[in-house]
């Protein structure tokens, strides 16, 4: 279960990351820090999921993968 919700964790925050980078190049700073912050508490539970477990480090780089590929595929048809 710990596995599946790093998985997920992790993609979700690669579309934080997008937000995150559209809104500093947009220069809008409130939003800019809204997925700021949520960029923080995903990686903190990733991060101290893999460092407790470093098998979790799998799910956490295949849900990289899948996140990044969403997140410039979902960007690009705009």
């Amino acid at each position: 279960m710990r596995y599946a919700l790093v998985f997920f964790v992790v993609i979700a925050l690669d579309f934080c990351w997008a937000k995150y980078v559209t809104h500093i190049s947009d220069g809008t700073p409130h939003r800019a820090a809204f997925w700021s912050t949520a960029i923080m508490l995903g990686s903190a539970f990733s991060t101290i999921s893999y460092v407790a477990d470093r098998w979790a480090l799998i799910p956490a780089l295949a849900g990289a993968y899948v996140g990044t590929y969403f997140a410039v595929k979902y960007r690009a048809k705009k």
